[in-house]
């Protein structure tokens, strides 16, 4: 889902990159506005403890996203793109029946490999550890000594998300455009250095190439995580204000109804209410 051809209206694009960043705008306000501790669901306290994290970072990052979308737009791009994996995490965990256990299975399997990559490395040198008390390292060691949950059990990908809650594989490659501002990327290089129109022309702050695509994964992300927090209240607000918010900028907010699998989900197919 790249940016755009020229031959798309130049001032319609920029009108709807501007609404999105003001929906961004709006779940901020919303986000900094709630008032803790927020009273959880007993049912969705699970899911919350789990999620919320996730959706805290995502809002941050869209926060983030807003205030370098002019000063640095291919930052601002990294910030969308984290923002986005992180609010469609927590989403996936809330409409998955096992979903938080499944996803912390899978962030455990990544803590525990990378344990016992570091013990190894100590091993390797004694040294290193000349100072260290003895009972850090037993500890250190005993987790590293941990096996992982078996493959099924912590089963997850950024992939399988995204197939899962759209028809198309569009929507992920909104993310794997964005990804281009994270890694070593064609898009960066294209950023920073314009080869066009006779002569190099490098850019400090980046282009905005990513600009459109930018601000509407940073406001969908938005929605969803505002969205995460509604659904986890011990009484979510009626009528939802995210639904307002994501409908005036024609964002879905509720992923339940784009679902590809709702026989995964721990409603039977239906929204929570």
């Amino acid at each position: 889902m790249s940016e755009p051809n020229p031959g798309v209206d130049g001032r319609a694009l920029e009108a709807e990159t501007t609404a999105y960043w003001r929906t961004v705008e709006q779940c901020s306000e919303m986000w900094r506005a709630l008032a803790f501790p927020l009273a959880v669901s007993p049912a969705l306290d699970r899911t919350f403890r789990v999620g919320f994290p996730l959706v805290a970072h995502s809002l941050n990052h869209a926060e983030a996203g807003f205030e370098l979308r002019e000063r640095s737009p291919h930052v601002a791009a990294t910030s969308s793109r984290v923002a986005l994996e992180h609010a469609l995490a927590a989403q996936w965990a809330l409409l998955t029946q096992g979903g938080p256990e499944q996803l912390v299975k899978h962030m455990q399997a990544g803590y525990l490999l990378r344990t016992k990559a570091f013990a190894g490395a100590l091993e390797d040198d004694p040294a290193l550890t000349l100072h260290v008390p003895e009972e850090d390292l037993r500890t250190l060691h005993e987790v590293a000594g941990q096996v992982p949950a078996p493959g099924k059990e912590r089963e997850w990908s950024m992939e399988r998300v995204f197939d899962r809650f759209s028809g198309t594989p569009l929507f992920y490659d909104l993310y794997r455009e964005l990804s281009g501002a994270v890694h070593p990327s064609y898009s960066t290089i294209q950023a920073h250095l314009n080869m066009n129109d006779g002569g190099d022309r490098l850019h400090q702050r980046g282009q905005k190439l990513l600009a459109h695509s930018s601000a509407r994964a940073t406001a969908l992300a938005s929605a969803l995580a505002m969205d995460f927090i509604e659904r986890c209240q011990a009484v979510p607000p009626t009528p939802s204000p995210i639904a307002g918010v994501a409908g005036a900028a024609g964002l879905p907010h509720d992923l339940a109804f784009s679902d590809q699998a709702p026989d995964l989900q721990p409603f039977k197919g239906e929204a929570p209410a």
